[in-house]
C-alpha cells in the first residue's frame, strides 16, 4: 500500500478459511505512524489480536474494522486469530420450510450433507440439539477441505411403506449415525446423489420416505416439478399449495397427457386417490383436467379399469376413485387438459384390495 509517497508493504500468511490464524507483516521504509484497519467477518464473536506478540485488548472497533493505529516499524508482525468454531445457524422464522432445522457454518463457509459421504438416507437424518460437532481437515478430500463430523439420529416419522396405513403403527427404528459433511461449495464434484443443507433439530420434522415400490413416468414433467411429489407422502395444505413439491405437465396446454405407476411387481390394486394442482388463485396457468380416467397394465396393453366410480376433480380434498379389483403391475392416468390450461397433482394414493 502506497501512503503519500512512501511505500509499505504488506506480507500475508494464512490458510484461511481453514484456520483463523492471519498473520500481516507489516514493512514501512522507516518507522512510520499510521492507522491499519482489519476487517473482522460478522460471524466472528470473539476475535484475538496481537502486535509484536502483545495482545491488544480491548480492539477498537470502527464500522466492521479492528483498527490499529501506532508507529509501525519494519518487520512488525500482526496476528489476528478468528475462531473457527462449529456453529448451528437458524433462519428467520418467516422462511417456512426451515423452521425447526439448523444449518452448519464454520468460519466463513456454510455445510452440507451428500449421499457419497453418509451410509442413511439423508431425508431420515435429525441433528440432536445436544449432538457434539468437531472440525478435521482432510488434505485428500476436494484437493484440501475442512470437513465436520457428529452424530446424527436416523428415522423417519413413520415406518409405513403403505398408503392404506392404520391410525396407530409401531413405533419406527431410530439409531444413532456417524455423517461427516463438507463445505457447500465442494457439493456434486464426486458421485451423484443427495444432498441436505437443513437438518431437522427433532424426529417429528423427518418426513416419511417415498412409497419406494413404485416408479413414476409421465407425458411430460415440468422443468421446476418433480415425479416424486406424486408419492412423496407429504400432504398438501390445499390445492394451490407453492410450498411443496409437485408434479406438472407444463408448458403444455390443452393436450391429452398421461403419468403412470410402474409396481416393483403385480399388486392388487382396487382404489386410487387424487389431489389435484391448481393455481388458479396465484393466477397461474394450472387447473384441474377437463376429464381423465384410469388404465391398468394389462400385458402390454393399457386398460381402464372395471366399474370405475366418478373421476372426480375436486379441489381441496383427495378425488377418490373405487374400482373392480385388479391384479396388475401398474396404473396410468390419462387426463385431457382444459382448452389453453395445463395441469398437475400434487399427490396420488394407490389403495389396495381389502
Amino acid at each position: 500500500m502506497t501512503l503519500g509517497n512512501k511505500t509499505v508493504t504488506l506480507t500475508q500468511q494464512t490458510i484461511y478459511p481453514w484456520d483463523g490464524l492471519v498473520e500481516l507483516t507489516v514493512s514501512p521504509p522507516r518507522k512510520m505512524d499510521f492507522e491499519l484497519n482489519l476487517r473482522i467477518p460478522a460471524w466472528s464473536s470473539d476475535p484475538t489480536l496481537k502486535v509484536g506478540g502483545k495482545t491488544i485488548d480491548p480492539i477498537e472497533m470502527r464500522r466492521g474494522y479492528a483498527s490499529i493505529r501506532r508507529t509501525w516499524s519494519p518487520g512488525d508482525v500482526v496476528e489476528l486469530t478468528l475462531p473457527m468454531r462449529v456453529e448451528r445457524i437458524q433462519a428467520d422464522p418467516r422462511v417456512e420450510a426451515d423452521a425447526g432445522r439448523v444449518a452448519l457454518q464454520r468460519g466463513p463457509l456454510i455445510y452440507c450433507l451428500e449421499a457419497v459421504d453418509n451410509n442413511a438416507d439423508l431425508r431420515n437424518l435429525s441433528l440432536p440439539r445436544d449432538a457434539r460437532l468437531t472440525a478435521e481437515h482432510s488434505a485428500d478430500l476436494l484437493n484440501g477441505a475442512t470437513i465436520v463430523r457428529g452424530k446424527a439420529l436416523a428415522g423417519a416419522s413413520a415406518p409405513s411403506e403403505s398408503w392404506d396405513q392404520p391410525l396407530y403403527q409401531r413405533a419406527c427404528d431410530v439409531r444413532s449415525v456417524d455423517f461427516r459433511a463438507i463445505p457447500y461449495y465442494a457439493w456434486d464434484n464426486r458421485e451423484p446423489g443427495a444432498m441436505i443443507v437443513w437438518l431437522p433439530e427433532s424426529l417429528t420434522l423427518v418426513p416419511r420416505p417415498p412409497i419406494s415400490w413404485v416408479r413414476a413416468s409421465a407425458s411430460q414433467c415440468g422443468e421446476h416439478d418433480t415425479l416424486q411429489a406424486l408419492h412423496d407422502r407429504i400432504e398438501p395444505a390445499n390445492s394451490g399449495d407453492q410450498k411443496i413439491p409437485r408434479f406438472t405437465w407444463w408448458p403444455r396446454r390443452g393436450s391429452t397427457e398421461w403419468v403412470q405407476y410402474d409396481f416393483d411387481g403385480p399388486r392388487t390394486v382396487a382404489s386410487v386417490e387424487l389431489y389435484w394442482f391448481d393455481d388458479s388463485q396465484q393466477k397461474g396457468e394450472c387447473r384441474t383436467p377437463a376429464s381423465w380416467k384410469l388404465l391398468h397394465r394389462d400385458g402390454q396393453t393399457w386398460r381402464e379399469v372395471a366399474n370405475a366410480s366418478s373421476y372426480g376433480v375436486e379441489l381441496d380434498r383427495y378425488n377418490r376413485v373405487t374400482f373392480e379389483p385388479v391384479l396388475t403391475s401398474g396404473l396410468r392416468i390419462e387426463v385431457q387438459l382444459q382448452d389453453k390450461m395445463s395441469g398437475g397433482i400434487l399427490e396420488w394414493k394407490v389403495g389396495s384390495a381389502q
